[in-house]
């Protein structure tokens, strides 16, 4: 498989602490792109920082998307519930899932989007929704969207792993059989493959490719690190090794204490 090509939204930020998703999504909804490309009756909306491990099975239906279940997307919290009440007032029925990792039918994406989009710019410009929901602001609206229209999501533990170094990272890993790697958090350890929790004599974060590739031959993990360590240096060198003209000029993962200008902590 070569790259995939990409079409880019022109959209800023708006206010919102990551993205504008749902505005993303609408534009190409509306752009000649999304008639000319997207031919499937399902589509998986997925994030640049998602590896798949497996093939990942369509179980979703025409009237029912499958999402991940995230425990702060939880409309039972009293806070989370009262900041949603001027929107919708039945919390009950408020999945809690985000916009990524979920596969729809493409029909009902195209009807669920442009609420997703106004729901959030009306969540955005409420003093005490934006208060409530921060960063995570557009994954409520996307939800919050979804329960007024009476879609309900079936939830997949098991679509997705957010492993740590110090969570999620054990022999567990790979006996659990997730589809999707979402490394959203650094893998950091000491050369004896102690887990730590700020940088890591080896290091392995996505916060260190803002600018650069990471090299084709990355070190691998000390031999006692966690299992998460291991495949995630296994799917990047996969990638790095099989894709044409890699880009290269990144740090590998070691020396990045030293480039955080101290020294890491081990537990």
């Amino acid at each position: 498989l070569d790259t995939l090509s990409c079409n880019f939204a022109q959209c800023g930020d708006l206010g919102f602490v990551v993205l504008n998703r749902p505005y993303g999504v609408l534009q190409f909804l509306e752009s000649p792109a999304w008639r000319e490309r997207i031919k499937e009756d399902f589509v998986l909306i997925a994030e640049t920082d998602h590896i798949y491990m497996r093939p990942l099975p369509n179980r979703a239906t025409a009237t029912a998307p499958v999402g991940y279940q995230f425990g702060y997307m939880n409309a039972g919290d009293a806070r989370l519930c009262a900041a949603a009440q001027p929107y919708w007032q039945d919390c009950s029925v408020v999945d809690p899932v985000g916009p990524s990792p979920v596969i729809i039918a493409t029909d009902q994406l195209a009807k669920l989007t442009p609420h997703w989009f106004a729901l959030s710019m009306a969540l955005k410009r409420d003093p005490a929704a934006n208060e409530a929901y921060g960063w995570v602001l557009e994954m409520w609206g996307y939800t919050l969207a979804a329960a007024r229209m009476h879609i309900r999501h079936k939830l997949w533990p098991n679509i997705q792993i957010e492993p740590a170094s110090l969570w999620h990272c054990d022999e567990s890993f790979e006996k659990a059989n997730y589809y999707t790697f979402h490394y959203t958090y650094g893998l950091e350890y000491s050369l004896k493959g102690l887990p730590s929790a700020k940088v890591g004599e080896w290091s392995l974060n996505k916060r260190n490719y803002m600018q650069h590739f990471p090299p084709k031959d990355l070190d691998p993990p000390p031999k006692c690190a966690g299992a998460c360590a291991h495949r995630l240096h296994a799917l990047f060198t996969e990638a790095a090794q099989a894709l044409p003209n890699w880009p290269e000029g990144g740090r590998g993962t070691t020396g990045w204490v030293e480039a955080a200008g101290g020294a890491a902590a081990f537990d």
